[in-house]
Parts: C-alpha cells; sequence; structure tokens
C-alpha cells in the first residue's frame, strides 16, 4: 500500500472506469483486444531482419508464442538488436519511439524475476549492477 495521500481522484474516477469497462465490451472483450494488439506486435517483431538475415528484435516469453490469451498477456517484452547482435540501450530505444510518437515503456523495473531469467543474470550481477547504479538496464548486463 501507498503511504501519504488516499487517490481520491481514482476514487473519483472508478463509476467512470467501470462504464467505460462496460461499453466496451467488458473484461474479456478488452482481454480479447489487448491480447490481438500485442500478437500482432509480437509477429511484426518476430519478422523484423537486417539484410544479413539476423534478427532486428529479441522477444520474451515464457510460451513458445503469443497465441494464447490465457497464457500470454498483453505485455509484449523485447529487447532491439543491432546488426552486430549487440543490445540497443532502452534509452535510445525510448528516445527514437518518441521521435516517431510511439508510446513505449522502457527499461527493466516493472517485472526483475521476469528480466533476471530473460537476461540470464545471477542474483549477484543484480546486486552489482545495483551498487554501480545499474538499475533499468540500458545497455549493461
Amino acid at each position: 500500500s501507498e503511504d501519504g495521500t488516499i487517490d481520491f481522484w481514482g476514487i473519483a474516477a472508478l463509476k467512470r472506469g467501470f462504464e467505460d469497462i462496460g461499453r466496451y465490451g467488458g473484461i474479456r472483450a478488452i482481454q480479447q483486444k489487448t491480447h490481438a494488439l500485442a500478437y500482432a506486435a509480437y509477429q511484426i517483431l518476430m519478422e523484423l531482419k537486417f539484410p544479413s538475415g539476423k534478427p532486428l528484435a529479441e522477444v520474451y516469453c515464457c510460451h513458445k508464442n503469443y497465441s494464447e490469451s490465457e497464457a500470454q498477456g498483453p505485455i509484449v517484452a523485447f529487447n532491439l538488436l543491432r546488426c552486430d547482435g549487440s543490445y540497443t540501450g532502452y534509452s535510445e530505444v525510448e528516445k527514437m519511439c518518441d521521435l516517431f510518437g510511439i508510446e513505449v515503456r522502457t527499461g527493466c523495473f516493472c517485472n526483475q524475476g521476469a528480466c533476471q531469467k530473460h537476461l540470464k543474470l545471477t542474483q549477484q550481477q543484480i546486486i552489482d549492477n545495483y551498487k554501480a547504479s545499474i538499475i533499468c538496464y540500458n545497455g549493461a548486463v
């Protein structure tokens, strides 16, 4: 829970939020729509290749693919790669997306466990990176 002032604006918006859920066809319809968007993004990212044939993106998921909405949520976690296979830092990705009006959430702070698993980071690497102020893994593992 959060200390401090109660989120009274959030409380005031609850009625409207529930009305919006109903207007969009309910939670299941929202789940299907957001999953379809994530699946389309997944497919596009998997198809992106450099002229050499090397992948331009590395997509992380716990399942074989994004085809089942019950198994995969509407988030697409990925890294963009350079033509030499090295990772593009999240701040560079964020700046490029901003230039083209693309909304993304960058860094590795929402699900530290998944980041650790998919980036194959040891507990000691996490601690060492934290001590070195490398918190969101901007091009450094």
